[in-house]
C-alpha cells in the first residue's frame, strides 16, 4: 500500500498519492486503511470510507471547553426560547392592534354616517313641510342639497357594509329616499292632486333607526369576535410560556451549574487559602481556563506550605539565637543594679534602669515571636481540660509584678468564680499578652481593671487600662499578624504586631471573639468572650 497523504474530507478515508479520488481533480484515490490491492483498484474512482469511520461517525454533541463559549453556548440556548415566545407574542399583538384599529375606524365611520342621515331626514322633512306651505324654490333648492348628502351618506354606509348585511335595507332606504324626493320635486303649490308625503320621512326615519340598531349589533357582534381572537391568543400564549418557562428554567439551571460549579470550587479553594489551611489540595473541574486557574491555584497552595516552614523555622531559630546573647545582658544588667560590681552614680543608675526595661520588652518581644512560632505549629490543636479562670488571670498578673512595682501601677480586680472547660495554655497566652500590653502601655501611676463576668454559657474577660488607646482607624486591623500602628507617644519603638494576633487566633480557636470596646475615660479596653464549654467546630 502506498503512502497516504492524509484523508479524505468529507468521508474520512485515506487519501493515497497516484490516482483520482472524491471526484476531485487531485491525483489522489482514497483508500481505506487495510484495503487489499484488488479493493483499491475499485477504490481509485471512488472513495472508500475509513472501515474504522463507523466509531469516528458517531455524532457528538458539542460542548464548549473555554468559559467564554460556555457563556456564549448558555446565554443562546436560554435565549432562543425566549425570543421566539416575544416573537410569538408580538405577532399576535400585532394582528389585534391591526383588528381593533379597523374595527374602531370602522365603528367611528359607521356611526358618523348613521348620525349625519338622522340630521339630513331631519332637515329634508323640515324644508319640505315649508316648501309645501310656503312654495318658496329656494326651499326646494335646500331639500334637494340634503337630499344629495343623504343618498351620497347611504352610498358611503353601502361601501362600508363589505360583507353585505345591511344590502337590502340601504337598498330599500335609496328607493324611499327617490320616492321622496320625487313627491316633493313633483309638487304643484296650490293644488291638491298631489301632496307631499309627509309620512314617508317617518318611514324612513324608521329605516335610519334599523339601521343604526343593525350597525351597533355588527360592531358589538365584531367587538366580541375581537374579544375571542384576544382570547384565544392569550391562552395560547399562556401554553407557549408555561411549557417554554421550564425549558428556559432547566436550561439557565443548568448553565448557571456548569459555570458556577467551577466558581464555586476556585471559591472555596482562595477562601481555604486565606484562612492559611493548606492542606486540601486545589481540584477544580470544568472549562479549560478555570481548570489551569485550578492548577494554578494548587501550585500556590504548595509554594504557602513551603514558605510557611520556612518562616517557622526562620522564627524559631532567629528567637533561640536572640535569646543567648540577652540572657547575658539581663544577667549584666541586674549585676549593676544590684551593685554587685560596685557602686553607681545617678546617672549610671538611670542608664542602667533604661538597660534593664529594654531588655525586659526586648524578651518580650521573643517571647512572642516564640508563641507565634509555636501557634502556627499547633494550631487547631487544643489540649482541653477544666481550669478556674480566675487562677490563670492571677497567675498572669503576678508574672508582670514586676513591671507593675516598677512603674507603680494600681491593678484592681474583679474576678468572678468560672470554671472554663478550654486549653489552659492557649487562654493564658491570650490573657498574658493582653495584660503585657496594659503594663507596657499604661503611664507611671495608672490604674488597669480586670474584671470576670458571665452571661448564660458565655463568660467575658474585659481588660482595661489609661494608655494612649487604640485609634478608631486601627481598631479593625490590630489583631492581624504583624500589623503595626501608630508609635504612642512618649515611645519610640514600634511593637512587632504579633502579641494581638496570637490572642485573636487563640480566642477563636476556641469558639470566642475578641475585640476592642469604646472607653469614654481613654485608654484601651479589651473584651474576650468564651464559651464556658469548648465544643470542637465540625469541620
Amino acid at each position: 500500500m502506498t503512502a497516504t497523504e492524509g484523508r479524505c474530507w468529507p468521508c474520512g478515508g485515506w487519501l493515497v498519492a497516484g490516482a483520482r479520488g472524491c471526484g476531485t481533480s487531485r491525483a489522489l484515490v482514497c483508500e481505506s486503511r487495510g484495503v487489499p490491492r484488488s479493493e483499491a483498484a475499485y477504490a481509485a474512482h471512488f472513495c472508500i470510507p475509513d472501515r474504522n469511520s463507523t466509531s469516528r461517525g458517531v455524532m457528538k454533541l458539542p460542548r464548549p471547553r473555554s468559559v467564554l463559549g460556555l457563556i456564549l453556548a448558555g446565554f443562546t440556548l436560554v435565549a432562543l426560547p425566549l425570543i421566539w415566545a416575544v416573537y410569538r407574542g408580538a405577532d399576535h399583538v400585532e394582528q389585534l392592534a391591526v383588528q381593533s384599529e379597523a374595527l374602531v375606524l370602522h365603528a367611528v365611520q359607521v356611526t358618523r354616517e348613521s348620525k349625519q342621515l338622522a340630521e339630513l331626514l331631519t332637515d329634508m322633512e323640515r324644508y319640505a313641510r315649508q316648501y309645501e306651505i310656503l312654495a318658496d324654490a329656494p326651499l326646494l333648492r335646500l331639500y334637494e342639497e340634503k337630499n344629495n348628502g343623504f343618498l351620497a351618506a347611504l352610498g358611503t354606509l353601502e361601501v362600508l357594509d363589505s360583507k353585505g348585511a345591511m344590502r337590502e335595507r340601504l337598498t330599500a332606504m335609496r328607493g324611499a329616499a327617490v320616492e321622496l324626493r320625487d313627491s316633493v320635486a313633483g309638487y304643484v303649490p296650490g293644488s291638491d292632486d298631489a301632496p307631499i308625503d309627509i309620512g314617508g320621512f317617518a318611514r324612513v326615519g324608521d329605516m335610519v333607526h334599523a339601521i343604526a340598531t343593525e350597525n351597533i349589533r355588527s360592531i358589538d357582534q365584531q367587538v366580541e369576535s375581537l374579544r375571542r381572537t384576544a382570547t384565544d391568543a392569550r391562552r395560547s400564549l399562556f401554553w407557549q410560556s408555561a411549557m417554554l418557562v421550564p425549558v428556559t428554567v432547566l436550561l439557565a439551571i443548568l448553565f448557571t451549574v456548569l459555570i458556577a460549579r467551577p466558581v464555586r470550587q476556585l471559591g472555596r479553594a482562595i477562601h481555604l487559602l486565606g484562612e492559611g489551611s493548606y492542606s486540601s489540595p486545589v481540584s477544580v473541574s470544568g472549562p479549560a481556563e478555570l481548570t489551569a486557574l485550578g492548577e494554578q491555584l494548587d501550585w500556590l497552595r504548595r509554594r504557602l506550605v513551603e514558605l510557611e516552614q520556612e518562616k517557622n523555622v526562620f522564627l524559631r531559630q532567629m528567637s533561640h539565637e536572640l535569646k543567648t546573647p540577652l540572657a547575658s545582658i539581663r544577667e549584666g544588667t541586674e549585676l549593676l543594679c544590684d551593685g554587685t560590681v560596685g557602686e553607681l552614680s545617678d546617672t549610671q543608675t538611670e542608664v542602667v534602669e533604661i538597660l534593664r526595661e529594654s531588655g525586659l520588652e526586648l524578651e518580650q518581644r521573643i517571647e512572642n515571636l516564640l508563641s507565634f512560632s509555636a501557634w502556627q505549629q499547633s494550631k487547631g490543636q487544643l489540649t482541653v481540660g477544666e481550669f478556674e479562670l480566675a487562677n490563670v488571670i492571677d497567675t498572669v498578673v503576678d508574672n508582670h509584678q514586676m513591671e507593675v512595682v516598677t512603674k507603680k501601677l494600681k491593678i484592681r480586680k474583679s474576678l468572678k468564680q468560672v470554671t472554663l472547660l478550654a486549653d489552659r495554655e492557649k487562654i493564658r497566652m491570650a490573657i498574658d499578652n493582653l495584660v503585657s500590653n496594659a503594663v507596657k502601655y499604661s503611664p507611671v501611676g495608672g490604674r488597669i481593671a480586670i474584671r470576670i463576668s458571665r452571661k448564660a454559657q458565655r463568660v467575658m474577660v474585659d481588660i482595661m487600662d489609661e494608655g494612649p488607646g487604640i485609634p478608631s482607624d486601627e481598631r479593625e486591623r490590630i489583631f492581624e499578624p504583624f500589623f503595626q500602628g501608630r508609635v504612642p507617644p512618649g515611645r519610640h519603638v514600634r511593637g512587632t504586631g504579633i502579641g494581638l494576633s496570637v490572642v485573636h487566633e487563640c480566642v477563636e480557636a476556641h469558639g470566642g471573639k475578641v475585640g476592642v470596646r469604646v472607653r469614654p475615660t481613654g485608654g484601651a479596653h479589651f473584651r474576650i468572650t468564651l464559651p464556658v464549654t469548648y465544643e470542637p467546630q465540625a469541620a
